[in-house]
């Protein structure tokens, strides 16, 4: 990878340390200033879980001029696929029965219970203060009671500078797309499109002659008809980059159908010409994040297949 590089994918994920984050004066907390802040957080949560509790269900403001059954398609986990309404007024009925269900509920409801909320709280805040630091920098360990961002909350010359540093982030993270948009700008924009696997399983990589044959489960819920399995056949194709330790272990099953194995997950991709053909770099995660660069003489896609076949 020349620019969605594993540095690259790390910094994206530094882009939001404020994100959900409240704002708390400077200076020291003291564990009597800490448990009464707790206490404040723990009313405030509670009482925002009251407000949602006691809020009645809205029916859904849709403009079904603009919309058609296929809209309102749902999918259907017995048979894997979509199932469409058959016209808009089986859609009307549809969201009228559920607005009532929920209209119901809603009037047939328990008391609210706040020990609960408190409860709810409590486990949280001990999950988040088992890694209260991940995902922020190092100086963030000495600048800031892991409590307090366990309850969200960061002193206001912290999140000053944490802001600061997810802007600098931000625009670092910007610049290499920009650079990398620049960098394939003379690459055909339908290959562009049918590499786009973001998310997508690989479930089998094998070589078939001079070719090299990927079995991808993409990432979205398949029309009707349709499956989300898609064969990539690399032509003439010799692998320049790969990372130790990407085995792509082929795909097994439970008795009960469960996969166990054969995850290795598509996150990212550039594609360059050559006078060859195209040379595409990907950045994969297995148990890592892993770099596979194939060089080939073309590209063929074939969507809409029986993975088992």
């Amino acid at each position: 990878m020349k620019y969605f590089t594993k540095d690259w994918y790390v910094l994206m994920q530094h882009l939001h340390y404020t994100t959900g984050m409240t704002q708390v004066p400077d200076g020291e907390y003291t564990e009597e200033r800490i448990a009464a802040l707790c206490k404040d957080r723990m009313k405030a949560y509670a009482d925002e879980q009251r407000e949602l509790y006691d809020t009645p269900p809205e029916r859904l403001d849709i403009n079904f001029d603009e919309l058609t059954p296929e809209d309102f398609a749902e999918y259907d986990v017995a048979s894997g696929k979509l199932k469409v309404p058959a016209t808009m007024e089986e859609v009307k009925a549809g969201l009228e029965r559920d607005y009532a269900a929920r209209l119901k509920r809603f009037e047939e409801r328990p008391p609210f219970d706040a020990r609960q909320a408190i409860r709810d709280f409590a486990d949280m805040y001990r999950a988040k203060l088992e890694n209260a630091y991940a995902g922020l920098p190092d100086w963030v360990k000495t600048a800031c009671d892991a409590r307090l961002i366990a309850m969200d909350c960061l002193p206001e010359s912290v999140y000053r500078d944490l802001k600061a540093e997810e802007e600098r982030n931000r625009r670092l993270f910007e610049a290499i797309n920009g650079a990398a948009e620049d960098a394939m700008k003379d690459t055909p924009e339908e290959i562009r499109r049918q590499l786009s696997f973001h998310d997508g399983e690989i479930l089998e990589f094998t070589r078939r002659g001079g070719d090299i044959c990927m079995l991808i489960r993409e990432d979205f819920i398949p029309c009707e008809g349709q499956t989300p399995y898609t064969r990539v056949t690399f032509k003439d194709a010799h692998v320049t980059e790969r990372d130790e330790g990407l085995t792509f272990e082929p795909l097994t099953y439970e008795a009960d159908g469960q996969e166990i194995t054969g995850h290795c997950t598509w996150l990212y991709e550039e594609i360059y010409k050559t006078t060859e053909g195209c040379e595409v770099h990907m950045l994969l995660a297995e148990n890592d994040l892993c770099y596979l660069t194939i060089r080939c003489s073309g590209i063929e896609c074939e969507c809409n297949i029986d993975y088992r076949e």
